[in-house]
């Protein structure tokens, strides 16, 4: 992945995981997280600040719905010519019905306890996303929780340009 001039994320040479431990202390909750980026990512034009910003409010949301003691992922690999970022956890999952809507702005699935925010973290998700001719799905996980998907595709190559001489633009004219 690359923004103008400068990697947004850095993938050289082997994979690369890490693992931390997260401790919020306002909420008394201790969340492992890792990061694992394949090697070799294919180079896609973006806005750093605002995918960052998009990623950000994915693994926010993954620390809220997530109890205590859980772990959150986060990988980023190629498919295709793109990249796919998945963010998941192993917290409360989305209501089937829901999956679409938690997108919109302001909304918050039926089944949450009242927590902190606006509703609109996932909007700017998605929009960060589209921006970027990419999109982004929300799935839930057997074994329990949420997954993210984010789809960031390499942009067409532009197409060699076709010189158009005046004189067959004429005689086409003339048919």
């Amino acid at each position: 992945l690359r923004s103008v001039g400068r990697p947004a994320f850095s993938s050289a040479g082997s994979a690369d995981c890490r693992t931390a431990s997260v401790s919020t202390p306002s909420r008394g909750t201790n969340l492992r997280a890792s990061a694992l980026v394949e090697p070799d990512l294919p180079d896609v034009p973006l806005d750093p600040d605002a995918v960052k910003q998009a990623l950000a409010n994915l693994v926010e949301n993954a620390m809220k719905y997530s109890a205590d003691r859980r772990h959150i992922r986060v990988a980023a690999r190629r498919e295709g010519a793109g990249v796919v970022v998945e963010v998941a956890d192993e917290g409360i999952g989305i209501p089937v019905p829901e999956r679409e809507r938690i997108f919109e702005k302001f909304y918050r699935a039926p089944n949450q306890q009242p927590r902190s925010g606006t509703g609109l973290g996932l909007a700017i998700c998605r929009g960060i996303v589209e921006l970027h001719g990419g999109t982004i799905r929300a799935a839930n996980r057997p074994p329990g929780g949420a997954s993210f998907r984010v789809e960031l595709p390499q942009p067409p190559q532009p197409s060699m340009p076709v010189e158009v001489r005046p004189e067959h633009v004429a005689s086409d004219v003339a048919k």
